[in-house]
């Protein structure tokens, strides 16, 4: 059966009221209309619904049977609506974003604070994981923005590059230092590296890097996590070689960075979206806040 939410909102108020005329008058519409709507639902029901005479209007036997199916279907439909529109209110006073703690402690708060700046009304969710939990929780709906180093491409969502970074090395010294100059990779042939797991894509790509080199040194520790590459390579227990993201974590400790070069290599920081999902238009405002306040904090050029 074909009929419509509208056909029984109209069953429900003449019920209600006995009466098409008043029933007409709080629709809104013409009485001719409400009876020719009414005509066409008992056609589709193959019962009639109502007796009228000149003096009432009553419910046939059919129309009570009928009645709180009618009841139920109209609340029902009127719930979900009220929900649908709770979820789309709340959806657009809030944003979840996600990244990794190295992300969240040092880049995300100058962004969140000109955020809420310009957006005092939305409330900002911040889930600080790693970074394999980012991708995934923007896929089953629970992030609507997940950002970092995705350097491989994963399915059923869309990945944009929001700025660049490079890789520098990482070395203990009496104060944080940025080197002007930037250091080949063929300088570290026989370096001892805190390196992140093998099968880290970030640590992938270095590692080719190092053997285009000659390098074959074991590691002097693996690790998982950048803040304790940055904490081992400031207790000169080796040499780590970071993405320039993690700059603003060196500032104020005893690390000396240099750029890497011949070859210098470019990456993008990236955010990740859900294909299926329409964001509310403070999502991107956020994330062209990034890219308009971060490039500099991760740039390993020193300035001045």
């Amino acid at each position: 059966m074909n009929f419509s939410h509208r056909q029984l909102k109209a069953f429900l108020v003449v019920a209600r009221l006995r009466n098409f005329s008043r029933a007409a008058e709080q629709l809104h519409i013409a009485q001719s209309g409400l009876s020719l709507m009414i005509r066409e639902l008992e056609g589709q029901l193959g019962f009639r619904l109502f007796d009228r005479t000149t003096r009432q209007v009553t419910l046939t036997r059919f129309g009570s049977a009928f009645l709180p199916v009618a009841e139920q279907n109209v609340s029902s439909v009127e719930d979900i609506v009220e929900q649908l529109g709770r979820s789309a209110q709340h959806a657009a006073t809030a944003l979840s974003v996600g990244a990794p703690p190295l992300t969240c402690s040092y880049l995300l708060p100058p962004v969140i604070a000109a955020f809420a700046q310009q957006y005092p009304g939305v409330r900002l969710h911040l889930v600080d994981t790693e970074l394999s939990e980012v991708s995934s929780m923007v896929r089953g709906g629970q992030l609507d923005i997940g950002l970092g180093m995705f350097i491989k491409p994963a399915a059923g969502v869309i990945r944009k590059p929001l700025f660049n970074f490079s890789l520098v090395a990482a070395s203990a010294a009496p104060r944080f230092q940025m080197a002007r100059a930037p250091r080949a990779w063929n300088a570290f042939e026989s370096a001892r590296f805190i390196k992140l797991p093998f099968d880290n894509p970030l640590q992938q790509l270095i590692d080719k890097h190092l053997a285009q080199v000659g390098h074959s040194a074991p590691p002097a520790f693996v690790v998982n996590f950048i803040e304790t590459q940055i904490g081992l390579a400031e207790a000169g227990r080796g040499i780590a070689i970071l993405p320039s993201t993690a700059i603003p974590a060196c500032k104020g400790r005893g690390i000396r960075l240099e750029q890497l070069a011949a070859p210098v290599i470019e990456l993008d920081f990236y955010e990740l979206r859900d294909r299926a999902r329409e964001l509310a238009p403070c999502a991107d405002d956020f994330c062209n806040m990034m890219r308009k306040l971060l490039p500099r904090m991760v740039s390993p050029v020193r300035r001045g």
